[in-house]
């Protein structure tokens, strides 16, 4: 076993990187207050290159594993992809990234919502109704019928006993 050795003797005066462990194991350059993991140039305060196991990360005051992920990391690209093996909390919606009209919501307690075009288009809520055009949940004996190309269902009456109409309808009750 070798001796300990005093953090001063990994100092690299005048260079960037000011203590380097193994060429890209872990490089600290404190000129630009950044640390790498498996590379030897971080870009970022802290780059991992290769896999990183982690037990909680905070993210612009969230967090994977139970508490929010905040709305920067999307937007600054820090997920490309991802697998969670447990929960992810959201606080409010999910977009796409270069789309960010187009979200999946949580608007209320028990409760998710779906927009496109900035506007909502369908809603399950807590007791399972099944909202159109957003809290649009008709009344009682309504079915939900298509209103064609290029336009939204809508609730509307049942057809008359008997009636033919030539549509599937899903009744609310």
């Amino acid at each position: 076993m070798t001796r300990a050795r005093d953090l001063g003797d990994f100092i690299a005066d005048g260079a960037a990187a000011e203590l380097v462990v193994d060429t890209t194991t872990l490089v600290v350059d404190s000129t630009n207050n950044r640390v790498g993991i498996g590379t030897a140039s971080p870009s970022q305060a802290l780059e991992v290159t290769g896999t990183a196991k982690l037990a909680t990360v905070d993210i612009d005051a969230g967090a994977i594993d139970g508490t929010a992920i905040g709305a920067n990391s999307a937007s600054t690209g820090a997920f490309s992809t991802g697998s969670f093996t447990g929960d992810v909390s959201i606080a409010d919606k999910i977009i796409h990234t270069g789309d960010t009209n187009t979200a999946i919501r949580f608007p209320a307690a028990d409760t998710v919502s779906f927009e496109t075009s900035g506007s909502e288009r369908f809603r399950v809520a807590s007791s399972g109704q099944l909202g159109v055009g957003g809290a649009n949940y008709g009344t009682s004996g309504q079915l939900l019928t298509s209103g064609g190309n290029g336009a939204a269902p809508t609730w509307s009456d049942a057809p008359s006993s008997g009636a033919s109409t030539g549509f599937v309808y899903f009744m609310r009750g």
